[in-house]
């Protein structure tokens, strides 16, 4: 079963088949996010579908790897925009769309990251998720609507954006640094 937001899958069959057997390595063998081919002059589609498909891959995978899926495959080959549903990683003439950048920076931020679980002490409308990845952490998270995440750490901090450009963030005066969320995830 599909959800009502964008790459929310119902994945509690793993769970329900876990009480009739033992226990099997989850994957999900082609995930992508459909778009409609938009009617622009080159058949390609609008900057808001391509920035949404890249917002989407990143917060499906993460979900993903908190259901317990081992492997999420994305679906990367060169689309047709002759049906009703795009879900390529790349142009007609095999150019990039955002949704590639995002997926590789999501591998430069969590390695082989290990899954560790969800951010706590945060208000509902925040998703966040945190990862283990070379004895260090890392997270993922994002907003429904703007908001000023607070961390506090002795360690060192640093945080970009899903497409892989830093953010600028500060320490308050209590210490403890301010991170702005929004719809576009986070790390």
């Amino acid at each position: 079963n599909v959800s009502n937001k964008p790459g929310v899958h119902d994945l509690s069959l793993q769970r329900q088949a876990s009480a009739y057997a033992e226990e099997k390595p989850m994957w999900l063998t082609e995930g992508g996010m459909g778009q409609m081919a938009a009617q622009t002059k080159d058949g390609g589609l609008y900057d808001e579908q391509v920035r949404g498909m890249a917002r989407a891959a990143v917060q499906t995978l993460a979900r993903s790897a908190a259901e317990g899926v081992q492997k999420h495959f994305w679906f990367m080959l060169h689309g047709d925009y002759n049906v009703n549903q795009f879900f390529s990683c790349f142009t007609n003439d095999g150019k990039p769309y955002a949704v590639y950048n995002a997926l590789s920076n999501m591998t430069r931020q969590l390695g082989e990251g290990q899954y560790k679980g969800k951010v706590s002490d945060v208000p509902e409308y925040i998703e966040g998720y945190v990862f283990e990845t070379e004895g260090k952490k890392a997270v993922v998270l994002w907003s429904d609507r703007p908001y000023e995440y607070l961390l506090q750490t002795d360690g060192s901090v640093r945080a970009a954006d899903f497409m892989g450009e830093s953010i600028a963030i500060s320490q308050n005066d209590r210490g403890e640094w301010v991170i702005p969320l929004g719809i576009e995830p986070v790390y």
